[in-house]
């Protein structure tokens, strides 16, 4: 058989390889007791380049498969996180970790990231879900792309120039799904600790907290994280509602998770390669415990129950005025007189959980 008929007859392809972490290895030592066991860390043995050369050519041998880096029918995909190792077939021609994002910010967040948030959280037809820090929108788009649609996703972000853009995203975006009508999903400028939301009105929120790294800090997450975690859970329906918190800065999320564990408990907790830096996931479940709301005073009291209070301004509902703004998906209806929504002003902050 020459070498065009074999071409003909088998199909080209490429290897793709990528490695994070390190290896775990067993070691021995003199003075260990023999039912234990002490676990090293090692730097892998090979290079992402060799691991894609060795692959390739075991399946040449395997099925006579012709590589070729160019022009290739198919493309294998390798990943190798510590000891271990996935293999898949790339399904598409292009990258989707930048899908239905137009304009993007300093932080946005892989639109498959975002994705894979949704569905951590099961969400379901009907669900109301909000990101209190949505960024771009990345998250909220892409959990209507997750349902289809059908779910309400609210994203909220306290500056001008992120929320922005989460607009302009959101407007692109029904033209990328293939609607006929504007995504399920509004944009609203709001403070993540203190939410114009009713309480138990939300059944998930997603979010990706700031790491501290490239915005805001470390320091600043041990104040925000408590606050952020306490007002979610306020907002969140107890008993049925779920969470799902990205962050880098797992010290100060699992302090603040223990101050809110009344509210809070943790169905599981995966990790992920972001850009060589390990994230973390963490997918909560709220509890059954009404949220009892800390002292705060009575004009944010007032604007969260709908009830005017002593020496209070008329709080406006989702038009904001300088308080806050929204952007409605292109679609005039208002959302004010939404059972959810609440009035609100912005008097004091929240006090976080305890």
């Amino acid at each position: 058989m020459d070498e065009r008929e074999r071409s003909q007859e088998f199909p080209a392809f490429r290897v793709t390889a990528s490695r994070s972490g390190e290896r775990n290895v067993d070691s021995e030592t003199e003075n260990k007791a023999d039912s234990d066991e002490v676990v090293v860390k090692q730097r892998h043995s090979f290079t992402s380049d060799q691991a894609a050369k060795w692959f390739g050519a075991a399946i040449n041998n395997k099925f006579g498969w012709q590589p070729n880096m160019k022009n290739f029918d198919m493309e294998v995909a390798i990943f190798v996180h510590e000891s271990r190792i996935i293999v898949g077939l790339l399904l598409t021609s292009e990258a989707l970790h930048k899908r239905n994002i137009s304009v993007f910010g300093h932080t946005t967040l892989n639109s498959t990231i975002a994705y894979a948030l949704g569905r951590m959280c099961d969400l379901r037809v009907g669900d109301v879900m909000m990101d209190p820090l949505c960024g771009t929108g990345a998250i909220p788009i892409e959990c209507c792309a997750y349902t289809h649609n059908s779910t309400y996703c609210i994203g909220s972000e306290l500056s001008h120039n992120p929320a922005d853009k989460a607009m302009t995203n959101q407007l692109k975006c029904p033209s990328l799904f293939g609607l006929n009508s504007a995504l399920s999903m509004d944009v609203a400028r709001f403070d993540a600790t203190l939410l114009p939301v009713k309480t138990a009105s939300v059944d998930v929120v997603i979010t990706d907290l700031p790491f501290g790294l490239r915005v805001g800090s470390k320091k600043n997450n041990q104040a925000l994280y408590p606050q952020v975690l306490s007002e979610c859970a306020r907002i969140v329906r107890p008993k049925s509602g779920r969470g799902a918190f990205l962050t880098q800065d797992k010290r100060n999320f699992l302090r603040a998770l223990e101050r809110c564990k009344s509210y809070w408990f943790v169905k599981s907790n995966p990790h992920i390669n972001m850009g060589g830096m390990t994230a973390a996931i963490f997918v909560l479940s709220r509890t059954h415990h009404m949220f009892e709301p800390p002292v705060v005073s009575k004009l944010v009291q007032g604007c969260r129950s709908g009830a005017p209070s002593d020496g209070q301004l008329k709080c406006s509902e989702f038009g904001f005025e300088a308080k806050g703004e929204v952007g409605s998906g292109g679609s005039t209806t208002p959302v004010s007189g939404s059972p959810w929504v609440s009035e609100f002003s912005r008097g004091s902050q929240s006090e976080p959980c305890d």
